[in-house]
């Protein structure tokens, strides 16, 4: 997890220097963080990235502002239903006890792409 509050000026440095060549950018930190540095993120993002976020802390904390999403990037969550803790467990846990795991939801809340049907040519499955 990157927490950009806690990261050395060189990382930092590295990060904001990465972000606009990124076509996806995977939001995992904290609810803070995500309140503090999402102006910057966004202004760094290149038009039809995506943006992965882990909970809905973002869209909410937007909203409350009157603010929102860029209209130029994608918005994509995988939320699993429980802590980090909780969720390595139970995933180390599943490597041992025949798939034990924890329930996700899935959501798409802005698209600003057409999909070229790459992702269905290649089936790149996640294990």
């Amino acid at each position: 997890m990157l927490c950009l509050n806690l990261m050395s000026l060189n990382a930092k440095l590295r990060f904001w220097l990465a972000l606009p060549r990124l076509s996806h950018w995977s939001d995992m930190t904290l609810d803070q963080v995500q309140a503090d540095n999402y102006r910057e993120i966004f202004d760094n993002m290149k038009p039809k990235s995506i943006l992965g976020l882990s909970h809905g802390f973002l869209l909410g904390h937007l909203q409350s502002l009157g603010d929102d999403f860029p209209k130029d990037i994608s918005v994509i969550a995988v939320c699993p239903k429980g802590m980090g803790p909780s969720v390595r467990g139970l995933y180390i846990q599943g490597k041992e006890v025949n798939g034990a795991g924890i329930n996700a939801s899935f959501a798409v809340h802005q698209v600003t792409f057409k999909s070229t049907g790459q992702a269905s040519k290649n089936r790149t499955l996640l294990t």
